[in-house]
């Protein structure tokens, strides 16, 4: 796979990412920081560690599992 096919295949995939929490959002699930939150970390995504980004999505995954009733150290 050509780099520029791997770029729009990672740009899709943070659009997905957001769209999904801005639902969570619009609907009253997460506040308007939590979403801005995420959105920043998805705009800066290239410049974290992993374990710095497991770190500040931590409480996020958290707050959609208490949403979704899903725990995914259950599934």
């Amino acid at each position: 796979m050509a780099f520029d096919e791997l770029f729009k295949d990672a740009e899709r995939l943070k659009i997905r990412f957001v769209a999904g929490f801005d639902r969570l959002h619009r609907q009253g699930l997460l506040s308007e920081s939590e979403f801005e939150e995420l959105v920043e970390i998805i705009d800066r995504l290239e410049e974290f560690s992993e374990e710095e980004l497991a770190e500040r999505l931590k409480r996020l995954i958290r707050k959609v599992e208490e949403i979704t009733g899903r725990d995914r150290n259950t599934d």
